[in-house]
């Protein structure tokens, strides 16, 4: 089981953790697991890439990283994405909390070194909840 495989339109999952924590990688095979047409690619410079599946999906992925003030925040429209019931992976999600709904699924990537990282994943609300579980009862 994927994770990718379990994400449904209206979902947010946002990714913490430090530069090279691995944040695109996981990004990248969660957007194959969910169908994305495109290649899913790091959206550091542009904030935002749009995904699309054969389902007519969308799946879009937002780099917070260098948003310095409410008038960036708004120029990646994260609030008419949240409204328009698209799915969105966050990555650098302290620089825009308040903006976000409170449920969300929550990805901490911690380097541990060039070869290891560890994963732990955090639900907030019932849909992240079955979500998790599902994915962890799938996976493990």
């Amino acid at each position: 089981m994927r994770l990718g495989q379990l994400i449904e339109p209206g979902d947010l999952i946002c990714l913490n953790g430090e530069m090279g924590a691995g944040k695109t990688t996981l990004t990248s095979g969660i957007g194959r697991g969910w169908g994305a047409i495109e290649t899913v690619t790091s959206p550091t410079y542009v904030l935002v890439n749009e995904y699309h599946n054969p389902n007519g999906n969308e799946l879009h992925h937002i780099d917070c990283y260098r948003l310095a003030d409410t008038l960036d925040i708004e120029s990646t429209g994260l609030e008419e994405r949240l409204e328009n019931n698209v799915a969105l992976i966050i990555e650098w999600p302290e620089f825009v909390l308040p903006y976000l709904p409170e449920e969300r699924l929550f990805i901490d990537l911690i380097y541990e070194d060039d070869e290891i990282r560890r994963i732990r994943m955090r639900a907030v609300g019932s849909r992240y909840e079955a979500l998790l579980e599902t994915f962890v009862g799938a996976a493990f």
